[in-house]
């Protein structure tokens, strides 16, 4: 475990040790932290990057996502490209906008799916936003659809999405300064922690269905995935404890009819008194209708700079 010492008396360039003056006043003591805002998120003081470097997941028996999938055909109109994470090749479908000749590059999404398996519908319902001129990322993870690597829950997977990020940067019909992330439900979770990371260009992020607590976020007794007494195991994966840290202004849409929406504006009265960059807004439906309207209401933002 590691000390601080604190080293008081010492002048410098003095030729000798100090000697403490009769009667002089001791150093005040720092202040102490500001109380959490009380209120229905479960706020914590760690420091979640710090905690997350010290506490990579234990994976008690590894495995690929527990999803099924099918191998599928590229869609028309996308490519599938390849990205590095982790020392892994991962990938993705990439589709982008029809471009004239000189025009200025595109703004980005990049779509981080829901459940624990990629399918082409997770791309075709977006080309609404391919043909408004957007273009459009939607990446794999670690351990699913056949790809390398073990399934983490919302763990490794995050690093995953930094790396597609950083990776679409790299195509030169895409606006590197307009980069948005979105996700929805496990997706959701991903993006809503991606905001907790600074070193990004990302111009502004959202989640539909995606906010969890640590409570929400669960081992099976049967077949547990990771040690499920293990109470770091659940914060480190979820932005909500760390809300305070969030580098950048993050959108969470929930649907009317899901669980948490009656305590939205409690948790917005919360997050502003904990100077906390997370707004949390409610469309019409629930954890599956509500995703387009979701989408719909964070391009609004996005379009108005209030994201």
């Amino acid at each position: 475990m590691r000390r601080r010492f604190l080293l008081a008396g010492i002048a410098a360039g003095a030729a000798g040790p100090a000697r403490a003056q009769v009667g002089a006043a001791l150093p005040a003591a720092p202040p102490a932290p500001a109380p959490l805002p009380p209120g229905p998120l479960p706020l914590e003081s760690y420091d979640f990057l710090v905690e997350r470097r010290a506490r990579p997941t234990r994976l008690i028996r590894p495995r690929a996502s527990p999803q099924p999938w099918t191998r599928e055909p590229v869609p028309a109109g996308a490519e599938r490209i390849a990205y590095r994470a982790a020392g892994r090749t991962l990938w993705g479908l990439l589709g982008l906008p029809a471009r004239a000749p000189g025009a200025r590059a595109a703004p980005a999404l990049v779509y981080a799916h829901g459940g624990f398996a990629f399918a082409n519908s997770d791309f075709e319902w977006l080309r609404f936003l391919i043909e408004r001129g957007w273009a459009v990322f939607t990446p794999t993870w670690r351990g699913e659809n056949g790809n390398p690597g073990f399934f983490e829950f919302m763990f490794g997977e995050v690093d995953d999405l930094a790396s597609a990020v950083r990776r679409l940067t790299e195509e030169p019909a895409v606006d590197r300064n307009r980069i948005h992330v979105f996700g929805h439900s496990v997706g959701g979770g991903l993006c809503d922690l991606l905001a907790l990371f600074n070193d990004l260009p990302i111009r502004a992020s959202g989640s539909a269905g995606g906010l969890y607590f640590p409570d929400d976020i669960t081992a099976d007794p049967r077949n547990p995935l990771f040690p499920p007494d293990d109470i770091w195991e659940r914060r480190l994966r979820t932005m909500v404890p760390s809300a305070r840290q969030l580098v950048r202004r993050h959108l969470a849409v929930l649907g009317s009819e899901e669980r948490l929406a009656p305590q939205v504006e409690a948790m917005n009265d919360q997050a502003r008194a904990a100077a906390s960059r997370l707004t949390v807004a409610v469309v019409p439906g629930d954890h599956q209708t509500a995703l387009r309207p979701a989408l719909d209401f964070f391009l609004a933002r996005v379009e108005a700079g209030d994201v």
